[in-house]
């Protein structure tokens, strides 16, 4: 039995219901929300490839099941709730990361005014180093005078 509105009467009435849609209900709830949350911030290309479409949304699935993942270790560990990301936090938190990986630092800003004594000092250092020495190239012939191109050795 399911328990239904019933609009004339202003109250919730039970109404039967077959076991194999009983069984669907209980274990549907993940699918459902699964699919609440990647339709909330889908980033949904229109492309006439069909890997894109397929890379976007593997892309989504993942954003997804790991922002779940993340509230259920948030709440084994008691994070309070107002220090745990919503999605859309999650999913830009992740994003900002995936762009600042394998790029180099930013170089360290000019400090203004007057030079200091140190920074002269480094200058000079730099000056008395040895210059590198060049690195001569072998000349010897790739190839012979009938245009055949020597094995290497």
């Amino acid at each position: 039995m399911v328990e239904r509105w019933d609009n004339k009467a202003k109250k919730h009435v039970e109404v039967p219901c077959p076991a194999a849609v009983t069984e669907y209900n209980a274990n549907m709830g993940g699918v459902d929300l699964f699919d609440m949350l990647a339709g909330l911030y889908c980033v949904d290309h229109k492309s006439r490839k069909w890997y894109r479409r397929i890379f976007y949304w593997a892309l989504n699935v993942v954003c997804v099941n790991s922002w779940i993942l993340y509230r259920r270790h948030c709440s084994q560990l008691s994070v309070p709730n107002k220090d745990v990301l919503d999605l859309l936090g999650f999913v830009t938190r992740v994003s900002q990361c995936l762009i600042v990986i394998n790029k180099p630092a930013p170089p360290l800003q000019r400090k203004r005014g007057r030079p200091s004594i140190k920074a002269t000092d480094d200058k000079e250092e730099q000056e008395e180093q040895a210059p590198q020495q060049k690195r001569t190239v072998n000349s010897s012939p790739l190839r012979d005078s009938a245009g055949q191109c020597w094995p290497f050795a």
